[in-house]
């Protein structure tokens, strides 16, 4: 155990802790989108995936390894492609964070207003969907709609979804106490599992829960009944468990807000952000860190550099030398022998034989982490003279026109 605290100590570096930290990141998003969206079909089959893999790695699978590294790219884009929806509403619930606007407030007697309208336009089987806007944005997925900002009242509320109105057909915004739009239009779900028998209502009430926080109340005006969207999910209710559902809604945006407004000191709001980062750390011991060192050898060219323009180099014993590096694997893969050279500082060099030591410091570009355990030659000898000057004669013969013969 000694021997692996030493061994970390030694090659634990500070990429590696901001590596920890971008993977535990995406984890806590991940994890966050399944409780939110009770996707546990979709978890249980990345976990599997993640210890199969692992597994293999463990086992020398090269094969079962090299598919699973490789496929990992397509299986990512098919992932984003797939879940583009969720993944912008968790980019937006992220920006809420940081957001100055003031969340809506909300009181008993618009509870009240809202219950007895629905049980007014449910009795009478008018057909009406009110939005009730949560802590996340909801502009950019709405169209349309007339601005009221008046203050929500049961006579406002019945008088705009009667047949008659010219807004009664879209949706009605609720921000807190006051109306802030009517007839707006609404993104449709294409969850038809859910909207089985059920109308163009139903599917814009859900298809605006499933990206933003808000919660639709829908009336359907052929059945005279009630229906509610949250968090992607549409369900029937009664009326009478109209005011239980608003104040449960209610009661968890305002746990929302006080969270963000303690900075979730809670210790149950520590959970899974720890759980994040053990997965992460998990996953770098796994895939990333390796105690075991290697050693390669190498052979690279040997370039000068800084000789003067009135200087060549005439000849040299070793065009070429050998090296042998100490480090990791992962060490190793940052390595890109194309552009490591032995490097010669010849800014001093004169005309004559002169002889240069060779050492660590003259190889250029080598990734941090490897060492230089052997470098041959240790000696390079080589012989530098003036270059010649140009022949004019030369030059007029070969800058004279040729002529027909």
């Amino acid at each position: 155990m000694r021997l692996f605290i030493d061994e970390l100590t030694q090659t634990f570096r500070l990429a590696d802790a901001v590596d920890i930290a971008i993977v535990a990141m995406f984890v806590h998003a991940l994890l966050s989108w399944v409780r939110v969206r009770h996707a546990r079909s979709i978890a249980i089959p990345v976990v599997v995936g993640v210890a199969v893999y692992w597994l293999a790695r463990w086992l020398d699978l090269y094969l079962t390894a090299a598919i699973f590294q490789y496929g990992l790219f397509g299986a990512l884009f098919v992932f984003v492609l797939v879940f583009q929806q969720d993944i912008r509403r968790e980019f937006e619930r992220l920006a809420t964070w940081t957001s100055s606007r003031q969340p809506p407030a909300f009181s008993d007697s618009l509870t009240n207003s809202i219950v007895e309208a629905i049980a007014y336009l449910t009795k009478r089987k008018i057909g009406a969907l009110l939005l009730l806007r949560g802590n996340e944005p909801i502009d950019r997925h709405v169209n349309g709609g007339v601005i009221v900002n008046a203050e929500c009242s049961f006579p406002l509320l019945c008088s705009i979804f009667h047949p008659d109105s010219p807004g009664h057909d879209g949706a009605v915004v609720l921000a807190g106490d006051r109306i802030e739009k009517l007839g707006l239009h609404l993104p449709l779900s294409s969850d038809h599992s859910q909207l089985s028998g059920r109308g163009t209502r139903h599917a814009a009430g859900l298809g605006i829960t499933e990206r933003c926080d808000s919660m639709a109340i829908v009336v359907s005006e052929e059945r005279g009944t009630v229906a509610i969207a949250d968090n992607g999910r549409l369900r029937q209710v009664q009326s009478d468990e109209l005011t239980e559902e608003l104040h449960s809604h209610f009661k968890d945006l305002e746990a929302q807000r006080s969270s963000r407004r303690k900075g979730q000191s809670r210790i149950g709001a520590l959970c899974q952000p720890l759980v994040a980062v053990l997965f992460a750390a998990l996953l770098w011991f796994g895939f990333a860190f390796e105690t075991e060192t290697i050693q390669k050898t190498m052979v690279l060219p040997i370039e000068y550099r800084g000789l003067a323009e009135n200087l060549i180099v005439e000849h040299s014993g070793f065009s070429h030398a050998q090296i042998t590096l100490h480090g990791t694997e992962p060490e190793f893969a940052s390595l890109d022998p194309a552009k490591v050279a032995v490097s010669l500082d010849l800014n001093d060099a004169s005309s004559g034989e002169q002889l240069h030591e060779l050492s660590a410091d003259s190889i250029k570009n080598l990734p941090e982490g490897l060492r230089v355990v052997e470098l041959q030659p240790r000696r390079v000898r080589i012989s530098v003279r003036a270059s010649l000057p140009p022949d004019p004669a030369e030059n007029s013969k070969l800058s004279q026109p040729e002529t027909d013969r």
